[in-house]
């Protein structure tokens, strides 16, 4: 059996397009200045924590362009997070560029690309969606026989476990200042209790001499009066006596 000479040109021109080709589906395609985009997830469907990252292709009438890991850069967006993704051009494809990550939080994407391409100016952003290409999906939707928690689950009740953490340590804190006030406080109370109660000692002590030296004075007048008496009475004797 002979093969016509056509016949082998269209089997070469096929198996060409099937080294060369990759898989593109849900990936987005735009035009942009002339150039035409394909951009996607790594390996679609897409779950978290697993490997994955941006692909990109871009061609010029139907060829494919090289070496704009040297002028593009790109960066990838979930929610408020944004990160800048290092490109590299894919062996073995011409025209192909990929950024690895590992997606952790289910959900939309965002893709921005932007730089220059034969010094025209390029700015572009692609974001997942019924659209455009596949979001990615929360690892529980395909685990089996045992579904962990979703990441973002666990992430928000280590979270509410952190703050309440933070919150009793707070409290345990305002617990112990108040603690060393109210210490303080009775040391404070006892030192003026301490100070009355040795202010009244003092002023016993002081009544109590004050007291004692009354007496004494008492004492030493009613000795000095009969001294005096007594020097009267013996000199009114003399007097007789000399008489």
């Amino acid at each position: 059996m002979s093969i016509r000479p056509w016949s082998l040109a269209l089997l070469c021109a096929i198996a060409a397009v099937q080294l060369s080709a990759v898989p593109v589906a849900a990936h987005e395609v735009r035009q942009v200045s002339g150039y035409e985009f394909v951009v996607g997830f790594m390996d679609e469907p897409v779950f978290t924590n697993q490997k994955s990252g941006l692909e990109f292709q871009v061609t010029a009438n139907g060829e494919p362009v090289e070496g704009l890991e040297e002028t593009l850069e790109a960066e990838v967006s979930f929610a408020e997070q944004t990160r800048g993704l290092p490109l590299s051009p894919r062996f073995g494809q011409q025209g192909w560029y990929e950024s690895v990550f590992f997606p952790t939080a289910a959900g939309p994407y965002t893709f921005r690309i932007h730089g220059e391409i034969a010094g025209e100016a390029v700015d572009e952003s692609f974001t997942s969606g019924p659209e455009t290409f596949s979001e990615v999906q929360d690892a529980a939707s395909g685990q089996f026989p045992v579904a962990f928690p979703p990441t973002a689950d666990v992430v928000r009740d280590a979270q509410v476990g952190a703050q309440a953490a933070t919150t009793a340590t707070i409290a345990l804190a305002v617990g112990g200042v108040g603690l060393i006030a109210a210490l303080v406080a009775l040391g404070l109370a006892a030192d003026r209790e301490g100070d009355r109660r040795g202010g009244r000692r003092l002023r016993a002590g002081l009544r109590v001499a004050h007291d004692v030296g009354g007496r004494r004075e008492r004492d030493g007048e009613l000795a000095r009066g009969r001294v005096l008496h007594l020097a009267e009475r013996l000199g009114t004797r003399g007097e007789r006596l000399v008489d």
